[in-house]
Parts: C-alpha cells; structure tokens; sequence
C-alpha cells in the first residue's frame, strides 16, 4: 500500500481550510470597508454617474450629483443616492474572498478576477437601473423590499454563479491530483 503524501497538496485543497480562509478573508474585507466607508465616496461618485449614464442611453432624462442619480420620466422627478453598499463593492470583495484562497494557478486567479469585477459591475449596473425605474412603480415601503430584499438576493446569487462557473471551467483543470501520487486502493487483479 503506498502513502499519500499530504504536504504535496495546496493548503487550500482541504474545503474546512478553503471555508475559514474564505470567511476570514469576507469578515476583514466587511470590516475594513466599513471602516473607510467615507473614503468610498469617488466610487459612489462613478457609480451614479455611469447609472445616469445608462439611462440617458435608455431615451430618458436623467443626471447625477454627487452620490445621487435624478430621473425625470413624464414629468415627474425621482431621485435615489448610491450609498455604502450599493456601489458594488462588496458584491466584487466577496466574490475575491472566495477565489483567493482556491487552489489554483495565479494566473487564472487573476483572470477570474478581473472577469469577475466586470461581471459585478454590471450586475450592480442592472440592479441600480432597476431600482431607479421601481421608484416610479412602487410605493417607499416596496421600494425597501426590492432594494434590500431581492437586491441584495440578486447580486450575491450573481457572485455565487460567476463563482461556480469560473470553478466548473477555470478551477477544475487545475484541481485534480498529480498524476505521480498513488492512491490507496489495490488495483483489480482480476
């Protein structure tokens, strides 16, 4: 019977180490954003200028000032402010949370990353459009529900989903043991 040799394997190859990596990373990343929260204010900026952006390329009448995003559509003004959360920050740190730690070239880690920071920019892009049409449909309470409910629903199931496809198609190529470690079970003599 030959022996596995364990320190051959990537420290992240284990899903417990792989887990607390991962959450350790989210919880220093929560904490640190929510300690410069005030430093994010260029980031806000940006995001509700593209926003506008998008919807000016929509046909409507729509600007931005600083954090807030004004939209004026039949003659009627609504306006929503892109605040902590909302730029798409924590959806984009999450999802690094997650690739840093897997075992898998540097290469398609950095890959993985920048697809996935296009990925959450345009998923956030979405939902804040989204959100801007819905203050035009629903009362402030709903507006609520869609905004913290299913927004925040919707942007980490995006993540998990980019996640999961970059591991199906970049992750798993790499994942699979070397071909010179033995396995413990006895071939078939058969």
């Amino acid at each position: 019977m030959t022996e596995t040799v364990l320190e051959d394997r990537p420290l992240t190859a284990d899903p417990l180490w792989f887990l607390g990596i991962s959450v350790g990373l989210i919880a220093l990343f929560v904490t640190a954003v929510s300690i410069f929260t005030e430093q994010q204010w260029m980031i806000d900026y940006r995001t509700a200028d593209v926003t506008s952006g998008l919807m000016r390329m929509l046909g409507l009448e729509a600007s931005s000032e600083g954090r807030k995003v004004v939209l004026i559509w039949n003659d009627v003004t609504r306006n929503a402010n892109v605040e902590y959360g909302c730029n798409g920050l924590l959806m984009y740190l999450l999802l690094t949370a997650t690739m840093l730690p897997f075992p898998v070239s540097w290469r398609e880690r950095a890959l993985g990353l920048l697809g996935g920071l296009l990925f959450a920019f345009t998923i956030n892009q979405i939902r804040l459009v989204a959100l801007m049409f819905l203050l035009f449909w629903v009362d402030a309470a709903r507006f609520e529900i869609y905004h913290t409910g299913f927004g925040q629903a919707f942007s980490v199931l995006s993540v998990a989903s980019y996640w999961w496809i970059w591991l199906k198609f970049r992750g798993s190529a790499n994942s699979a043991p070397p071909a010179d470690v033995q396995s413990d079970e006895v071939p078939d003599a058969g």
